[in-house]
């Protein structure tokens, strides 16, 4: 199938199953409503592109030793996921090529992502003075992860 077709497919899923209007933030990345939080995409390549699922857990995060040596931690107990600081945020993100993403197949890796978010949001936010971004983007009918403590 051409990239345009995957890219067309890979769009009426996010069309079919989000909660609100499919945005575009200033990079270009898909902004999703899903299971009350929210959520980024993004295709990368047009060879084999690869579609790459993630939250902003948290903002404004000096990059340090001590928060390296933190996500090496985290990621050390994470499966199919990872943590990484890009910029000043971490984020968590998970990828899948373009031609195997299903709407079941995008549940559960929103799944793996809002559960490893959950995870460590509150922790960044203790240790590292951190702005949450994804505990702000979570909605009262917050369904995936551990839910609202």
């Amino acid at each position: 199938m051409s990239f345009e077709k995957n890219q067309k497919s890979f769009e009426s899923v996010l069309n079919a199953i989000s909660e609100g209007p499919i945005g575009r933030d200033p990079d270009g990345d898909y902004v999703i409503s899903y299971g009350g939080a929210t959520f980024y995409a993004r295709i990368v390549g047009q060879v084999k592109p690869t579609v790459q699922i993630f939250s902003v857990v948290a903002s404004s995060i000096p990059s340090i030793p001590n928060l390296f040596e933190y996500l090496n931690q985290v990621n050390s107990t994470l499966y199919f996921v990872r943590a990484f600081c890009y910029g000043d945020q971490v984020l968590i993100e998970t990828d899948i090529n373009l031609e195997d993403i299903g709407p079941s197949i995008f549940h559960n890796l929103c799944r793996h992502v809002a559960i490893a978010s959950d995870q460590i949001a509150d922790d960044l936010m203790s240790r590292f003075d951190a702005i949450p971004r994804w505990q702000n983007g979570k909605k009262v009918n917050y369904a995936f992860g551990f839910g609202p403590s």
